[in-house]
């Protein structure tokens, strides 16, 4: 029969091989206020694509604004216009948040041709007309 070695385990050769998961922080870069009628387009500085920016909505609990009246529930208040309306408080509303990528930058442009113009204007692009 053999006999059966015991080894001590050298401290120096242990290592952790383990993959840590890596936290996703979400941090706030800016807002943008939409212009009517006007497109969000997104705009890859690597790849030179451009295309429409995608969206996440979300429903979030009713904020009122600090300067304006408060409500309880449904009611009919005047505002320093004299002008009366209606204000329903505690509904959720829907919000739309931005998905970024990396290396994109964000334009809000009436359409492409006017984007175009737009991104000559600040220099990320350059125009050369042929002929």
């Amino acid at each position: 029969m053999n006999p059966i070695k015991t080894e001590s385990i050298n401290v120096d050769k242990v290592e952790d091989v383990r993959q840590v998961e890596q936290e996703k922080k979400q941090e706030h870069v800016g807002t943008i206020k939409f212009k009517p009628g006007h497109t969000l387009y997104e705009v890859n500085t690597v790849e030179h694509t451009i295309e429409l920016a995608t969206f996440e909505e979300q429903t979030v609990a009713f904020k009122d604004v600090a300067n304006k009246p408060k409500a309880n529930g449904f009611g009919i208040l005047g505002f320093k216009t004299d002008k009366p309306k209606v204000i329903l408080s505690g509904l959720p509303t829907t919000t739309k948040q931005l998905i970024k990528k990396k290396n994109c930058i964000y334009i809000s442009a009436l359409n492409r041709k006017n984007l175009l113009k737009k991104l000559e204007k600040r220099g990320v692009i350059k125009i050369v007309k042929a002929g």
